[in-house]
């Protein structure tokens, strides 16, 4: 007969074998697991958006007749990267929206009461935010930029730095300072994607450099941003730059916001929604931050499972007077933003 202590051992083993195996069965799947399913999906939630952006984005255009900072710029921004990574986008049409962003008279909007007599220049230099935007979102070009590029390129980073202010600063424009934040806050990001802009153009001489000081000594030291925007904006302006102390502080209040759901508000206190989420993506993927680390898998979760029917993402107004209702502006903002982070996961590809 078996002993009592050789039978106790064999039930233990067989316990102890039932709890591992329903531990495992139970476990949640890796984070590579999950980045790789995310990944997958991408591409599909990308493809479901573009239609949404083009119909609005044309709309616009022939609605309104200007070029403003929530819709043709992100229109032409979105599209020429989708454009680059293969996604079915007309060339013609992509290249006669990208000719209308760029056309001075659009920038300048006819409800503009010296519509008839201001110079290219000074429609470009007032309109820090729409030019930054331009050249942060110009197409690609895997070796030969061609000629015209080249010049129009340099044109706008001209016109960009002209429009800095005595004092360092870029206004913002439009109805931008209206927005939910304060406008110390509002003038400080459109600061920091100015600079970001030229710092990406790579300007060969000292007026880069001359400008960062100046708006360097304009900002804020006591500003704490109240959206995501800033700190996403701030993290790229400061690692481009080299300030990794700042960078590195910026980057970790990004990832600690990041809500239970995978995404962020625009404001850092708002329910997630694509506005944030995707600017918060685009920062931190620009950062170096890959599908290694769940912070962006749980984003690209958070945009699958939140993308309406159309392709679009629902956003609430950035502005006080609309901000606690779903508006048209914030939610085709949101939709290229989402898009355009969303191509960030992919790899690297240009079809010029």
């Amino acid at each position: 007969m078996l002993s009592q202590t050789f039978c106790r051992r064999i039930l233990i083993g067989v316990l102890l074998t039932n709890v591992q195996s329903l531990v495992v069965a139970q476990a949640p799947p890796s984070p590579t697991a999950s980045a790789a399913s995310e990944a997958a999906n991408a591409r599909d939630i990308i493809k479901n958006a573009l239609p949404f952006i083009e119909k609005q984005g044309q709309k616009w255009m022939n609605d309104k007749k200007c070029v403003t900072c929530h819709h043709s710029t992100f229109m032409t921004w979105s599209l020429n990267r989708a454009s680059e990574h293969g996604f079915p986008v007309e060339k013609q049409s992509l290249s006669e929206w990208n000719e209308w962003t760029r056309n001075f008279r659009n920038i300048q909007g006819k409800n503009n009461k010296d519509f008839e007599t201001e110079p290219a220049e000074v429609a470009f230099q007032r309109s820090s935010d729409v030019v930054a935007q331009l050249l942060l979102g110009r197409p690609a070009y895997a070796d030969n930029v061609p000629s015209e590029e080249q010049q129009w390129s340099s044109e706008m980073a001209d016109h960009l730095l002209t429009g800095q202010q005595p004092d360092g600063n870029w206004k913002a424009g439009g109805q931008l300072p209206l927005q939910k934040r304060s406008v110390q806050e509002t003038e400080e990001v459109s600061t920091l994607w100015s600079l970001y802009a030229l710092q990406l153009f790579n300007i060969q001489d000292e007026r880069l450099s001359t400008a960062d000081s100046k708006a360097a000594t304009w900002l804020n030291p006591q500003t704490v941003g109240e959206s995501t925007e800033w700190w996403a904006v701030k993290l790229l302006w400061a690692r481009k730059r080299g300030d990794s102390e700042v960078a590195d502080a910026c980057r970790e209040k990004l990832i600690q916001t990041q809500h239970d759901d995978g995404g962020w508000g625009w404001l850092l206190t708002d329910e997630s929604d694509a506005l944030g989420t995707g600017i918060a993506m685009y920062a931190l993927q620009h950062d170096g931050v890959t599908f290694a680390e769940p912070v962006i898998a749980n984003a690209v979760s958070f945009l699958r499972t939140t993308q309406n029917k159309d392709g679009s993402w629902s956003v609430k107004g950035t502005k006080k007077a609309k901000k606690n209702r779903v508006e048209a502006t914030a939610t085709y903002w949101g939709t290229c933003w989402a898009v355009i982070s969303l191509l960030e996961t992919l790899p690297k590809a240009t079809n010029n």
